[in-house]
């Protein structure tokens, strides 16, 4: 299979159709914005670049690749990386890295993408998201994975209502800036004594102990200098690996490609390309959280990864129907695995089999002797004691 078959190339069970009406406005290059077909939640939208050669009378076949399995990027020998960049880019329209079988999560959306997704989701006042799945896995619905989606503002159905999320980053926020502007001011209190201080002589082992106190406090105050760099920082609920960047008001093309890599190179994303990744967005900061595994496996085998939008405080998670045992809090394979009378798992696990017992001899019956019968009567007391206790441990 050559590298763009392999890339681009997917079985027509994996097309899904989209009915012409549900498409609320185009693009250049082939983007259009539609109603979701298959919603998660009420008045979802959905982004996508779809092939203008599979479009039908009153039907878009759309190729989704979140349903097939994510592949890890094919390393491209250097004597062949000049040939592939050209063929490439023989192609008349930009192709959307997220129409790929072969996802980088360091660049999943080219600058175009970026913008355009930002401007929809201000135009909306919503909230946009993205996910990429782990590599090995694939989406267990369609129109889920590999594909930007919008949740406009729900004025008349939710209220005043706002995400947990954007409270939690506004706090945040407040909290560094604030943080910011103590950290200068005592600064510039510091700068002041140092002044007053400059003519008094001071000895080496006080300028250690001063170098040593100010190496200290930057490091204590290292998330804080973060922030007032790059507008990044983390939100201390939430003990997974994730990263959150301010934008700016009017955001280019080019920054928000750049505050999406600045987040990448926080979360080392360079060094682990099999991961997946979760995006959210809206006017003011963008989410990113890493994705390693599923939380469920239904009965088919599908895998069932959290939704996107459930970081921002709004949980759809599957369950699992329990009978008997698990309803009585049972967990039964760990209850009988030990006792399974199989070799694989005996030669597997050995420590955790039963300990088998010697077996006990009998003694034949015999008489007595004359003269024996108070020891032996007060031997066989001790016997049945031993037996008693042997039986009680049993």
């Amino acid at each position: 299979m050559s590298y763009k078959n392999r890339k681009y190339e997917i079985d027509e069970k994996y097309q899904r159709t989209v009915l012409e009406n549900l498409k609320i406005t185009d693009f250049d290059h082939n983007y259009a914005l539609f109603v979701h077909p298959e919603p998660p939640m009420q008045d979802v939208l959905m982004l996508l670049q779809y092939d203008p050669a599979l479009k039908e009378e009153d039907v878009i076949n759309y190729k989704d690749y979140g349903l097939t399995e994510r592949l890890s990027l094919t390393k491209i020998p250097e004597e062949m990386a000049n040939y592939v960049s050209t063929e490439e880019n023989k192609v008349e329209i930009p192709r959307s890295p997220l129409n790929s079988t072969e996802v980088d999560i360091t660049e999943p959306l080219t600058p175009q993408e970026w913008k355009l997704w930002f401007d929809i989701v201000v135009a909306t006042k919503g909230h946009g998201y993205l996910q990429i799945l782990p590599v090995g896995y694939r989406s267990s619905h369609a129109f889920s994975a590999n594909l930007i989606h919008i949740v406009p503002k729900k004025t008349r159905d939710w209220g005043n209502f706002e995400s947990p999320l954007d409270q939690m980053i506004s706090i945040r926020e407040q909290f560094y800036k604030k943080e910011n502007k103590r950290l200068f001011d005592e600064g510039q209190s510091k700068k002041e004594r140092e002044a007053k201080s400059s003519k008094f002589s001071v000895t080496d082992e006080d300028k250690e102990l001063q170098e040593k106190l100010q190496k200290e406090e930057e490091e204590r105050n290292e998330h804080i200098y973060k922030f007032s760099k790059e507008n990044i920082f983390k939100l201390p609920e939430f003990d997974f690996p994730h990263y959150v960047c301010i934008l700016d008001s009017k955001p280019s093309e080019n920054s928000l490609m750049t505050d999406f890599q600045k987040i990448c190179e926080e979360l080392d994303l360079e060094n682990i390309p099999s991961i997946g990744i979760t995006v959210l967005l809206n006017e003011k900061w963008m989410f990113v959280s890493t994705l390693s595994q599923p939380y469920m496996q239904m009965e088919n085998n599908l895998d069932l990864f959290i939704e996107p939008f459930s970081y921002a405080g709004i949980l759809n998670i599957h369950t699992k129907e329990k009978s008997w045992p698990q309803t009585a809090g049972i967990d039964v394979m760990d209850s009988i695995k030990p006792y399974l009378p199989c070799k694989a798992y005996s030669e597997a696990l050995p420590s955790q089999l039963p300990e088998k017992e010697p077996p006990v001899e009998e003694e034949d019956e015999y008489d007595e002797p004359e003269g024996e019968g108070e020891n032996k009567e007060g031997e066989g007391e001790g016997e049945k004691e031993n037996e008693t206790k042997d039986l009680s441990k049993a």
